[in-house]
Parts: structure tokens; C-alpha cells; sequence
């Protein structure tokens, strides 16, 4: 596997981080299928290029978040479908260890949605120093269980 390859992998994990119709699962499937000596490294690439995209939503969240602080209109609305959920998520997400945890379940799993947990983690707060490595290392996780059965089946 050349590094155009693995940069290749790097660019769909970033783009299926930003758009959800762009799969990175089928992705490394297909591609560990056609080469399965590179499939440890295409997903070692998508989780670095997912957890690329993941930053850009918590980055733009941290900042609307900041941008709202300074406004600080009266919001005077029902509460919206979902919003039990959500408050939830944030109430584990603005806890210190809870906040890893909640974000490393979520990139392994996929329990809740990495996307909405990366928007709520930049809007309450949670620092890059744990948003990153937690996002980081549960999307490895993700990506290298896939990967194994792969291996073992060719």
C-alpha cells in the first residue's frame, strides 16, 4: 500500500465524518477485501481522517457556543423532540471524566451518533486534550474490529 493510498483513506474518513452518506465501514470493507495486507492501515487512516473531521463539527460548535455566550438573547421556545436526549448527553458530556468516557463509547460504538456527540462536546465545553484522544482511539477501535474479521476470512 503506497501513501497515496493510505492519504486516499485519510480523505473518506474525513469527508464520511462530514457527510453521512459517505460510509467509511463499507469503505475499509471493500478496500481490505481487494488488498487485505493493507487493511490494518487504511483503517488506521480512516480513523485518523474521521477523527480530522470530527474536530472541524467540535471546533465549530466550541465557537457558535462562544459566539451565543456573547449575545445572550432571551430564548423563549417549546421544548423541541429530542430535547430529554440532549439534555442528557450534555449533563454526561460537562462532567470531567464522564466526557471522555461519554465520547469513547460513542466513537467505538456509534452509540449515540459520534456527530451529535461532537457537536454537544464543543458546546459544552469539553477540552480538545479529551475530545481528541477519545475520539481518536475509539474510532481505531472501531475501524481495527472491523479489520480483524477481515483478515482472518482471506
Amino acid at each position: 500500500m503506497s501513501s497515496l493510498d493510505a492519504l486516499a483513506a485519510a480523505g473518506v474518513g474525513i469527508a464520511s465524518a462530514l457527510l453521512p452518506v459517505i460510509n467509511a465501514e463499507a469503505y475499509l470493507g471493500v478496500t481490505g477485501l481487494a488488498a487485505p495486507s493493507a487493511v490494518f492501515t487504511v483503517a488506521l487512516a480512516l480513523a485518523l481522517g474521521q477523527t480530522a473531521g470530527k474536530v472541524v463539527l467540535f471546533e465549530g460548535a466550541k465557537r457558535s457556543a462562544l459566539l451565543a455566550a456573547r449575545r445572550r438573547e432571551p430564548q423563549h421556545r417549546r421544548p423541541r423532540f429530542g430535547a430529554s436526549v440532549t439534555l442528557r448527553l450534555t449533563t454526561l458530556l460537562r462532567r470531567p471524566w464522564l466526557g471522555g468516557v461519554t465520547v469513547l463509547v460513542s466513537a467505538s460504538a456509534g452509540v449515540p451518533p459520534l456527530a451529535v456527540v461532537s457537536v454537544l462536546a464543543g458546546h459544552t465545553g469539553v477540552h480538545r486534550a479529551v475530545f481528541i484522544p477519545a475520539c481518536l482511539l475509539g474510532r481505531i477501535a472501531r475501524f481495527m474490529l472491523i479489520a480483524i474479521p477481515i483478515v482472518a476470512a482471506t
